[in-house]
């Protein structure tokens, strides 16, 4: 059985496992502190982690969403956001995320559709190439999903069996 819990003191502690997701500490820096992190748990173990900000009225922004490298491609990210859609219905009306290209399916898949595109923000903002499943990023692509009171999962999404 799972668990997801909200951290609110050393939030950095988290971090190996953040830097999975987003390969550069200084820009985790900018929105850890601000941002609210939820840690999934299993068996006494840490699995997936995201970051929640609230970017301006009505709109939070998903900034950090990961499970460890051994536990990925098993749903782990899917219950995740599941609690997540659930959790922010009641205070907003959206959820924006950016991510790179190789990633669009997969939130596609919640419900997500594009909603613009900050070109070169890879190349402009880390010290070195970002690579996603092989692929070199450049611009960050950005989504945005409804959010609804009592809504938590879209047909179709994959549940952890």
């Amino acid at each position: 059985m799972y668990c997801i819990r909200l951290i609110t003191e050393n939030k950095r502690s988290y971090l190996p496992l953040l830097l999975i997701a987003d390969p550069l500490e200084a820009m985790i820096d900018r929105y850890l502190d601000r941002g609210a992190l939820y840690v999934l748990t299993e068996r006494g173990e840490d699995i997936a982690a995201a970051v929640v900000t609230m970017e301006e009225t009505g709109v939070c922004e998903l900034k950090n969403l990961v499970t460890a490298e051994p536990f990925q491609k098993q749903g782990y990210a899917a219950l995740m956001l599941e609690y997540l859609f659930f959790k922010y219905a009641a205070a907003f009306s959206r959820m924006r995320v950016g991510t790179g290209e190789p990633l669009v399916p997969f939130y596609e898949r919640f419900g997500f559709t594009r909603a613009g595109c900050i070109e070169n923000f890879f190349v402009d903002n880390y010290g070195g190439p970002v690579e996603d499943d092989g692929v070199l990023l450049t611009d960050m692509v950005l989504l945005e999903r409804p959010l609804k009171i009592g809504c938590v999962c879209e047909e179709g999404m994959e549940k952890k069996g």
